[in-house]
């Protein structure tokens, strides 16, 4: 689904990612770990297009992207729920969920429907103006954004962020059943407890370069891991 070779990229010419390589395969999910500073979400934003590639090749579906506008690659499908969810507070929760699928001609009733059946609370809330969501309604809410694309592959950026343990558990719940419907998953998260046993394998990114990859549960029992990541 995703392939990335070699990757560099940053912020006008500070270089922030530096030969980075990673995968994620059709229907899997994927946890990308590390300390504040390292690159994830710099990552992310180059991985969707806002950032450019500085060298390396990004292929998604096999399509090289590296120079693809973001608007592009979301039409191939890629999409992205963004740290801080950046819902528009102002819009109902509907007018939001349309913004998702604003690249596409083709939205249906059933593509709400499908939103509404994967976060209840949204379809109660449907007319609501989103700032005055709770901060898990918010986060279901950037979620069903990004799924109202159409998307193959959903980049996450801290969708745990500031929410109470029982919703992030409700979340990490929600990723898994859309990963079941066929969406690939690359997650960013700072609980990487949560991460790695929601996921089936992961990266661990140190000051801009993968420094550990492996399956989530061989990831989950390394010492390096354990000690800078999970506490033990």
């Amino acid at each position: 689904m995703l392939k990335v070779t070699a990757l560099a990229a940053g912020y006008g010419e500070r270089k922030v990612l530096d030969d980075v390589s990673l995968e994620v395969g059709e229907s899997e999910s994927v946890t990308l770990l590390g300390a504040n500073a390292a690159g994830k979400t710099t990552l992310l934003k180059t991985l969707i297009g806002v950032l450019p590639v500085m060298g390396g090749g990004i292929f998604f579906r096999q399509t090289p992207v590296a120079t693809v506008p973001p608007e592009d690659r979301i039409r191939l499908g890629m999409a992205i729920v963004p740290e801080g969810r950046r819902i528009f507070p102002r819009m109902t929760v509907r007018e939001n969920l349309q913004i998702g699928a604003h690249l596409r001609d083709d939205v249906q009733l059933e593509d709400f429907d499908r939103i509404f059946s994967l976060f209840p609370r949204l379809a109660e809330r449907e007319s609501q103006k989103a700032g005055t969501l709770s901060g898990g309604e918010q986060q279901m809410l950037a979620i069903g954004r990004a799924l109202m694309a159409r998307p193959k592959l959903l980049l996450l950026d801290e969708p745990s962020m500031g929410l109470a343990p029982k919703l992030v558990a409700e979340v990490f719940s929600l990723l898994r059943r859309i990963q079941s419907e066929g969406v690939s998953i690359l997650l960013v998260e700072q609980n990487a407890k949560m991460a790695l046993q929601a996921t089936e394998r992961a990266y661990v990114l140190r000051l801009g370069r993968v420094v550990l990859s492996g399956s989530s549960a061989e990831l989950a029992r390394s010492v390096d891991v354990q000690e800078a990541y999970l506490g033990g």
